[in-house]
């Protein structure tokens, strides 16, 4: 299996996984995202987490935004906007792929 073609399952298999918990929690707490954050600050493990997920997005975002400008990738508001509808989960490895065939070009 190619990487890009690594990169795209990851991308699919995450997005299906993170949906699905999302679903999940609105499902049960009648859409209330208030408390989704809430709750991922309720304890300090909680909060470690979270951290450790807000500044690894931050981070990952310098780095879509600096590397898709160096190789003069197209469309670098999909991963970014991936980040804060989906998670890093999705938009890492679908910038990655992005890469990948823009690297081949």
């Amino acid at each position: 299996m190619k990487l890009k073609h690594l990169y795209l399952l990851l991308t699919v298999l995450s997005g299906i996984a993170l949906i699905y918990q999302l679903a999940l929690f609105t499902q049960a707490h009648d859409n209330d995202m208030v408390l989704l954050f809430t709750q991922g600050f309720a304890s300090r493990g909680a909060a470690f987490l979270s951290t450790d997920l807000l500044a690894v997005a931050i981070v990952a975002a310098i780095f879509i935004i600096g590397e898709g400008r160096r190789i003069k990738m197209k469309h670098l508001w999909l991963p970014i906007a991936s980040i804060f509808m989906l998670g890093i989960g999705v938009a890492l490895p679908l910038f990655l792929y992005m890469r990948e065939v823009a690297l081949k070009k």
